[in-house]
């Protein structure tokens, strides 16, 4: 069976298991909601090993590239190293093209990404 290391720890998976599930299993600090692949709060960073397509389906393209993938959608088929998100890795830079009042005090921003 496939081993995954996280945080200081080894994890062997089991068979059908999700990554997201053996990070669970074994008590990991791992983030999830959904469990569904809707949410994305799951998501982390596979550094060695490889990464079912349908994990990474729906998310950034930066982000795919750096290894970034849904742990709720992937079986582990090989060894994998993994890492919590890394901040600089979550930053979008933007331009600011309107700023307007609204109602109840508040302001509508329109913001447009910058190529990432």
């Amino acid at each position: 069976m496939p081993q995954l290391e996280y945080e200081g720890q080894s994890i062997t998976t089991h068979a059908g298991e999700t990554v997201l599930d053996a990070l669970l299993r074994v008590g990991t600090n791992a983030a999830f909601s959904c469990k569904g692949g809707s949410c994305h709060t799951c998501m982390i960073q596979c550094t060695e090993g490889a990464i079912a397509e349908r994990a990474q389906r729906h998310l950034p393209s930066h982000l795919t590239r750096l290894g970034y993938f849904l742990p709720c959608q992937c079986p582990a088929t090989t060894d994998m190293a993994l890492r919590p998100p890394q901040p600089q890795d979550l930053v979008t830079t933007c331009v600011l093209c309107d700023a307007s009042g609204h109602a109840r005090g508040r302001c509508l921003l329109r913001l447009l990404s910058q190529g990432v």
